[in-house]
């Protein structure tokens, strides 16, 4: 934007303030003598007679006299009427060409035209009075707003929305209200959407890479983040294979947001359960037929298991298996197989360890029997063994783990971004950007800005492969 409008400030200086040889300076004091003392009696001729020139001395004298007239009016603002006239006078009496003086009029509200322009675009927005300021400028050399522009600053103008995106995308992320004002302050200088979408592409290519890595960062999806890059890819006018490629992430990103609410509602049902459990608030099974409970009893587990006995005789220690069913009632272990059945009492067991698909306990003078279940179709049975001990003995324990955090805090992704400008650190990408822990958190890396680089999903999976 400041490039842009110094520009404009530089070519105001040219115009109104050229330089010329001595013999086309001592020409233009002549020429203005002249019209000071004669007015509407000025002659060319005479004056060209009264000093040493020739004819191209004359041509540049003729239009530098003029340029200099018309900026020394432009430079207080739009010309009123009788200035405009007197010029159009003054063309005449000094030969020049109906093309030429054309040609000046237009240069010269065009510079002023594009330093008001720059001035009005500072905010992004061209007001009413903004706009009507504009009009009566380009009329002044007869023309509209957007012809105006269109025929003498398109290139300009252009450049100046450009910078406004560029300013408006700097932080990762852009408004919609910002874009619907460029969009709205284009349209009044004339410029359609397409215009200013074929200047801002490049960008906005940029922009949407920067975007794409924070929401691929630590693989956490917000619902908005979604549709924010939906809204991009709605609104502006990629090319067909990057908005497909934007359309697959999409989807990814959509995918794997259910996924995770999937597994979050499964992790939030579980942990209700384990809560349950550990309250000794245990579900309970209707009893399966054959089997016989004491009246009242509660059956609480009830697999298919191998029951491990270790046999000593005068051989040595030998393993002995039974195959058969365990249930866990809510005062006694039972298992009951073909080949051995039997029942343990909670209170009989002096020791005792579980997991998640076996059982081990040690009755006093007896040797230690472990459970192996076959066809596990419980998932808390380490839980809820312990819970039913737990009941028996009047106890409860808790444990809480904790975890830890991948997150890196947006603001470090912004910098980290700058920094590397939107390119892979590795190969210079600018595809498929992913935000990089330097040194894994899992090793004991931070996730500050020195610990943070942008890699590319090629060079982050080749780093992983060697880590």
């Amino acid at each position: 934007m400041s490039k842009i409008k110094s520009i404009f400030r530089k070519a105001w200086i040219a115009f109104t303030n050229p330089g010329q040889d001595d013999r086309v300076e001592i020409l233009i004091k002549a020429i203005g003598k002249e019209l000071t003392e004669k007015k509407t009696e000025f002659n060319l001729e005479r004056v060209v007679e009264s000093v040493e020139c020739n004819e191209r001395d004359v041509a540049a004298a003729t239009k530098v006299y003029y340029e200099r007239l018309l900026s020394h009016y432009w430079s207080k603002g739009v010309p009123p009427e009788e200035k405009r006239n007197l010029l159009v006078y003054l063309a005449k009496k000094l030969r020049l060409s109906g093309p030429e003086v054309d040609k000046m009029n237009k240069s010269a509200a065009s510079i002023y035209f594009g330093v008001k322009m720059g001035l009005f675009l500072e905010d992004g927005v061209i007001t009413d009075n903004e706009l009507l300021e504009l009009e009566n400028i380009s009329s002044a050399v007869g023309l509209s707003v957007s012809h105006f522009v269109q025929i003498h600053l398109m290139k300009e103008g252009l450049a100046l929305l450009r910078g406004l995106f560029a300013n408006a995308v700097e932080d990762g992320y852009l408004e919609p209200k910002v874009w619907d004002n460029l969009v709205h302050s284009a349209s009044r200088l004339g410029l359609s959407e397409a215009h200013l979408q074929t200047a801002i592409l490049p960008l906005a290519m940029d922009f949407t890479n920067h975007v794409l890595a924070d929401a691929k960062c630590d693989n956490k999806f917000s619902i908005k983040q979604i549709k924010y890059l939906k809204w991009i890819l709605d609104t502006f006018y990629f090319d067909e294979w990057y908005a497909d490629d934007l359309k697959s992430t999409i989807k990814s990103l959509k995918d794997a947001r259910k996924q995770e609410k999937l597994e979050r509602d499964r992790v939030q049902k579980e942990i209700l359960e384990l809560e349950t459990i550990k309250s000794g608030n245990l579900p309970t099974l209707d009893r399966p037929v054959g089997v016989n409970l004491k009246s009242g009893e509660l059956l609480y587990i009830f697999e298919t298991a191998i029951a491990t006995f270790v046999s000593r005789k005068s051989g040595g220690s030998i393993p002995v298996e039974h195959h058969g069913q365990l249930m866990l009632t809510d005062y006694r272990l039972i298992f009951d197989s073909p080949t051995k059945s039997f029942m343990v009492p909670y209170r009989s067991i002096i020791s005792w360890r579980a997991t998640k698909d076996s059982v081990t306990v040690k009755v006093a003078n007896k040797p230690e029997i472990s459970f192996s279940i076959t066809t596990c179709e419980e998932k808390y049975l380490s839980e809820k063994f312990h819970s039913i001990l737990a009941m028996q003995s009047r106890t409860m324990t808790r444990r809480v783990e904790g975890g830890i955090d991948r997150s890196i805090p947006q603001d470090v992704r912004n910098r980290v971004w700058q920094v590397y400008g939107g390119k892979c650190a590795q190969c210079g990408s600018r595809d498929y950007l992913e935000f990089d822990h330097i040194i894994p958190v899992a090793k004991g890396g931070s996730n500050s800005e020195q610990n943070v680089q942008l890699l590319c999903r090629k060079c982050n999976l080749s780093k992983s492969d060697k880590i």
